[in-house]
């Protein structure tokens, strides 16, 4: 039995997956393989995995794992140095549009922020996620660009 089968199989029952995918996180069974690196089956087995034992802590384990692929591609530092590496911080990403409902953005009152407005209709582990990816678009409809929220 994989380290991921063994956690999950020690899961004690909450209110919610929060708990559960930071339980997760905090034994850093959240690190899947990159996709792209040429281990996607791995990948999408350590999915299934978490999918057998849960279809709703699997919506946010995959959202967590994927932000997590998409700062490492993208180089990306911690914000502002609020992510400590070691705090285990829960991700999500809220990528999907619907009409209406497309959020856009402006410069903000320093070079680091963006002022956001509109609506995300979908957006899973909100109310457990640290931080989360989003998409925005400009004011003049090009975009998208991808934004890091607390």
């Amino acid at each position: 039995m994989t380290q991921l089968r063994t956690a999950l199989t020690a899961l004690t029952p909450t209110d919610g997956c929060g708990p559960w995918l930071r339980q997760l996180v905090q034994q850093r069974l959240d690190q899947l393989p990159l996709p792209g690196g040429g281990h996607t089956l791995k990948r999408w087995q350590m999915l299934a995995d978490v999918a057998a034992y849960d279809l709703s802590l699997v919506k946010l384990f995959e959202g967590h794992t994927d932000a997590l692929a998409i700062l490492q591609e993208l180089g990306a530092q911690p914000l502002n140095g609020r992510i400590a590496e070691t705090e285990h911080v829960l991700w999500a990403v809220w990528a999907s549009e619907a009409s209406p409902g497309r959020v856009t953005f402006a410069d903000g009152a320093r070079p680091e922020e963006v002022q956001l407005n509109g609506i995300k209709h979908w957006c899973s582990g909100a109310s457990c996620v640290d931080f989360a990816l989003i998409t925005a678009w400009e004011a003049d409809g090009s975009g998208p660009q991808l934004v890091a929220l607390p």
